[in-house]
């Protein structure tokens, strides 16, 4: 089920043009939606989630470290479950190398049987988050955690295992572009600080924004829409790996043989 928000409440959020904003300066956006679909302003407002606020971006400069085509990123989805976020993603265009990861065997062998004829392919590895990513540095360009945090900062030791897996993240995307996507229930003041490195926010990140996204049809609450937040972070062009965790050297076979069916996903020199 996709409870919080869907890829297609979201979908106006992952867009090249709109992650490349995100790296300009390290101004954050506050308390809207940050709208950068395709297409006309009208057609834009047309497909606007409900309840969404259009914010206006600055138009877009050329980038030395721009953010690949849709058709070349590498995706990461953290506490991928059951939901269909990914196979949205591919219909929507997203047809680079895809690995979805859980915890739950069940889930991970239901999500292989039902994606095993899927083109382009997409990949499932069952991993327990807590105890890093299985994946060398450097090895995608968006990683995506919707409600991941939320249900880490359930389990034990929550503060640790989040700030833990924030380093891990940091750790495996790309320098420069790389661009994490953190969809969560929690409001700034209880998220923001554990993408922190030491109180400092823009230590990882080149730019933090934050929107707030009401939900709507089976997700509203009995009270109403009830508010979830989109943080989207982009990665320094340079971070101090040998301060984060690496769990590269312990990637399961299983991993091994993802990455080497895509090729494309390995850590850079």
């Amino acid at each position: 089920l996709d409870w919080y928000q869907s890829y297609r409440h979201l979908r106006n959020f992952f867009n090249p043009i709109g992650f490349a904003a995100a790296g300009k300066g390290n101004a954050m956006g506050k308390s809207s939606v940050n709208f950068v679909g395709n297409g006309s302003k009208n057609q834009q407002q047309k497909d606007m989630p409900p309840s969404a606020t259009m914010e206006t971006i600055p138009e877009q400069h050329e980038s030395i470290h721009s953010f690949p085509s849709i058709h070349e990123a590498r995706v990461l989805i953290l506490g991928c479950g059951n939901s269909t976020f990914g196979e949205d993603m591919r219909n929507d265009g997203w047809t680079g190398p895809m690995v979805g990861i859980d915890f739950s065997s069940v889930v991970i062998e239901q999500q292989q049987d039902k994606y095993h004829h899927y083109s382009p392919k997409m990949e499932f590895v069952c991993h327990d988050l807590r105890e890093g990513i299985p994946f060398p540095n450097e090895s995608f360009d968006l990683i995506v955690a919707k409600a991941t945090f939320d249900a880490i900062l359930c389990g034990p030791s929550p503060h640790h295992a989040a700030r833990r897996l924030v380093q891990e993240i940091v750790r495996c995307l790309a320098p420069g572009h790389g661009i994490f996507v953190l969809v969560s229930s929690a409001s700034p003041d209880n998220r923001l600080l554990f993408l922190e490195h030491h109180n400092e926010l823009y230590y990882y990140w080149n730019n933090v924004r934050h929107h707030a996204v009401n939900r709507g049809g089976l997700y509203k609450s009995k009270n109403g829409n009830k508010t979830d937040y989109v943080y989207i972070c982009r990665k320094q062009e340079s971070s101090d790996l040998a301060e984060l965790t690496s769990s590269s050297s312990g990637s399961s076979e299983e991993t091994s043989e993802v990455m080497s069916s895509y090729g494309g996903v390995h850590a850079q020199s």
